[in-house]
């Protein structure tokens, strides 16, 4: 199962523009991709977004005026944008009256609408507890996509996905989900869990994550480094007791492995934790394909 790359083009100009809109009423995404090429240091609103979405998906809208109050004149109406962004479900008002298209779009909120509009599945088998979202500082709305990037590696460095995005992470965020394959985007086979346990002799608390290949084909797993696993721990207050790659270096060298169906392949981890103190442990794979992740809390015995 070698890595698939789709191949894109990015023709990039401004997105302030006006333009005529052809193409069917749901998002299909083509080719080439007319984006952003100036302010990439501004932060990109909600009526830029509409008019990137309608022209990344070439979307077309039935009506060029608007039910929500804000927009009203607006010139993201006029040029189609919002209405057909609407229409195609990739974004909503704020509320039943307001769209406010010159708030500034979050990276949970560009997310989740180029997730939408490039059909990636929500992935159902990442673990999650009650209250780990807000540890990603995420909101509950945007919880199934961020995790679903995160487990199939769209993004794997951010912590906030609340933060305001600047014009110029449209196309960095772009090139990634194009570049998804479609094994990338069907639903995971890969599922994991964790028992964690305390040693007696030294205090320390133990780690034995399994990730089982719960699919009938075998997964070939592709590797950048030597590294084949990562983890956060984080106290209650959602400070990083521990990043393990933040810690260590891992050697430059390319590595695979496979997972027939039903196989399990296991890794273990020690760290030095508070008795009676409770914390979250997130753990990750890192191959290039077929991703898995689990966060869990605890509470150290």
């Amino acid at each position: 199962m070698k890595k698939k790359i789709a191949i894109v083009m990015l023709v990039v100009f401004g997105v302030l523009g006006s333009s005529a809109y052809a193409a069917p009423l749901m998002p299909e995404f083509k080719m080439p991709v007319r984006l952003i090429h100036d302010r990439f240091e501004d932060n990109l609103t909600r009526a830029e977004l509409a008019t990137v979405l309608t022209r990344l998906f070439e979307l077309r809208s039935t009506t060029t005026s608007s039910s929500f109050e804000d927009t009203t004149a607006h010139w993201a109406v006029n040029n189609g944008a919002i209405p057909a962004v609407v229409e195609a479900k990739l974004m909503s008002g704020v509320s039943n009256n307001h769209f406010k298209p010159n708030d500034k779009v979050t990276l949970e909120q560009l997310l989740v609408a180029l997730m939408k509009g490039f059909k990636i599945p929500l992935d159902d088998k990442v673990t999650l507890e009650t209250g780990s979202k807000e540890l990603l500082d995420s909101s509950a709305w945007a919880a199934p996509y961020v995790f679903t990037a995160l487990n199939k590696g769209i993004l794997t460095d951010a912590t906030s996905f609340r933060t305001e995005v600047k014009r110029k992470d449209v196309t960095k965020l772009v090139r990634i989900l194009a570049n998804t394959g479609t094994d990338q985007r069907a639903a995971g086979v890969l599922t994991t869990d964790v028992q964690i346990s305390t040693d007696a002799a030294t205090g320390k608390t133990n780690f034995l994550f399994t990730v089982r290949n719960t699919g009938s084909e075998t997964l070939l797993l592709e590797y950048n480094t030597s590294q084949r696993f990562d983890l956060i721990i984080r106290d209650e207050t959602g400070g990083t007791v521990e990043h393990l790659s933040a810690d260590q270096m891992f050697m430059q060298v390319l590595g695979e492995s496979s997972l027939r169906p039903n196989e399990t392949m296991t890794y273990d981890h020690q760290a030095k934790l508070e008795r009676g103190k409770s914390y979250t442990v997130e753990f990750w794979t890192t191959a290039q394909e077929n991703n898995v992740r689990i966060i869990k809390r605890f509470t150290v015995e």
